[in-house]
C-alpha cells in the first residue's frame, strides 16, 4: 500500500475582528508617526529654549519623555492584541507604567505653577472662563487620565488583576475633560463675535478658516472623550455602556478624520506662503521669524524650515488622522460587537 503523506497542521491565525484589527493597525501606524513627531518636537523645543536651563524646560522635557514612553507602550500593546501575543502585554504594561510615573509629576507640578501664577491677577469672570478655566480643567483631567494609564499599565504588567481603579480615574478625567471642551465651544463663539467686530467684511473667510475647523476639532474631541467616559463607566456598573461608547467613538473619530484632513489642506496653503517668505529672507541674508507650537523660531536656511516647521506640521496631522481613524474603527467594533 502506498504511504500517504501526513499533512502539516495549519497554523492558526489570530481571530481578530475586521474593525478591531483595522483600528489596531491604525494605532500602530499613528504610534510610530507620533514617536517620530514627539522626538523631533522635543529637539526643536530644546534648541529654541533659552540657554539657561529653567524649570519650565525641565517640565516640558519630562512631559515629552513620558508621552514617548506611553506611545511605545501603545504600539507594543496594539501589536500584542493584533497578533494575540500575551507575553508582549507585560512589556507594553511596563512601558505604560514608566510613562505614567514620568508624566504624572510633570503634569502635577505644571498645574501647580499655573494655579500659583493666577494668584494676585485681576481678571473678570468672562476672562477667567475663556482664558484660564479650560487650561485648568484640562490639566486636572490629564492628572486623572495619566493615573488611569498607570493603573492600566499595572494591570497589563500583571501586577494587579482588577481594572476598577483605572476605570474610576479614567471616568473622572474624562468628565473633567468634557467640561473643558464645553467651555471651548463658548470660546469659539466668543472668538467669532470678536473677529466679526474687527473684520466684518471677511465673514466667509473667518467662518471657513477659523470657526469651522475649531468647531470640528472641539466636536471630535468631545465625542471621543464622552465615549471614553462611557467606556470607563461600563467597568464600574452592571449596565453595558460599551455600545454607546462605540457610537460616540465612531462619530467622534469620523469628525476628527475630516477635521484633520481640512487642517492639512489649510496648513499646506500656509506652508507654501511661508516658503516664499523664507526664500525671500535667504536672498536678503536676513533670518526668517516664525512660530511652531508657540515657540519662536529663527529660520536661516530652507533645510531648517523643512526640519522645524514643515515636517513636524505634517507629521502631527498624519498622526492625528491615523489616531482618529483608529478610534472610528474601534468604535464600530464596540458598537457592533455581539455579547
Amino acid at each position: 500500500m502506498a504511504k500517504t503523506k501526513k499533512r502539516k497542521p495549519l497554523e492558526k491565525k489570530p481571530a481578530t475582528n475586521m474593525f478591531l484589527g483595522g483600528g489596531l493597525n491604525f494605532l500602530i501606524l499613528g504610534g510610530f508617526i507620533a514617536i517620530t513627531y514627539y522626538t523631533l518636537y522635543t529637539l526643536i523645543m530644546v534648541e529654541a529654549s533659552p540657554k539657561d536651563v529653567s524649570y519650565t524646560l525641565i517640565l516640558q522635557v519630562l512631559k515629552a519623555v513620558g508621552i514617548l514612553l506611553l506611545l511605545f507602550g501603545v504600539v507594543v500593546l496594539s501589536y500584542a492584541f493584533l497578533k494575540e501575543r500575551g507575553e508582549l502585554k507585560e512589556y507594553g504594561g511596563a512601558l505604560l507604567v514608566s510613562g505614567g510615573v514620568v508624566s504624572i509629576p510633570a503634569v502635577v507640578v505644571s498645574s501647580y505653577y499655573f494655579v500659583t501664577a493666577l494668584e494676585g491677577q485681576t481678571m473678570t469672570p468672562q476672562s477667567f472662563l475663556s482664558l484660564n478655566l479650560p487650561t485648568l480643567l484640562t490639566d486636572f483631567s490629564k492628572v486623572y487620565v495619566f493615573v488611569a494609564i498607570l493603573f492600566l499599565g499595572i494591570f497589563f504588567w500583571e501586577r494587579r488583576r482588577q481594572r476598577s481603579w483605572a476605570a474610576v480615574c479614567c471616568t473622572a478625567g474624562a468628565a473633567i475633560w468634557s467640561a473643558a471642551l464645553v467651555v471651548a465651544f463658548y470660546n469659539t463663539y466668543d472668538m467669532y463675535k470678536t473677529f466679526m467686530e474687527m473684520y466684518s467684511t471677511s465673514r466667509d473667510l473667518i467662518i471657513s478658516q477659523f470657526v469651522v475647523p475649531d468647531l470640528l476639532n472641539n466636536a471630535s474631541r468631545l465625542l471621543t472623550v464622552v465615549g471614553l467616559l462611557l467606556l470607563g463607566a461600563s467597568y464600574l456598573q452592571r449596565h453595558n455602556l460599551q455600545r454607546w461608547a462605540g457610537r460616540f467613538w465612531t462619530f467622534g473619530g469620523a469628525v476628527g478624520v475630516f477635521h484633520w484632513f481640512l487642517r492639512l489642506s489649510l496648513d499646506s496653503k500656509m506652508i507654501r506662503n511661508e516658503m516664499t517668505g523664507v526664500r525671500q529672507s535667504i536672498m536678503e541674508l536676513t533670518p526668517y521669524t516664525t512660530t511652531f507650537k508657540d515657540m519662536s523660531l529663527n529660520i536661516e536656511t530652507m533645510k531648517e524650515f523643512y526640519a522645524k516647521v514643515m515636517i513636524p506640521t505634517y507629521l502631527e496631522e498624519f498622526m492625528l488622522i491615523a489616531v482618529f481613524a483608529a478610534i472610528t474603527a474601534i468604535g464600530v467594533y464596540l458598537w457592533t460587537r455581539r455579547r
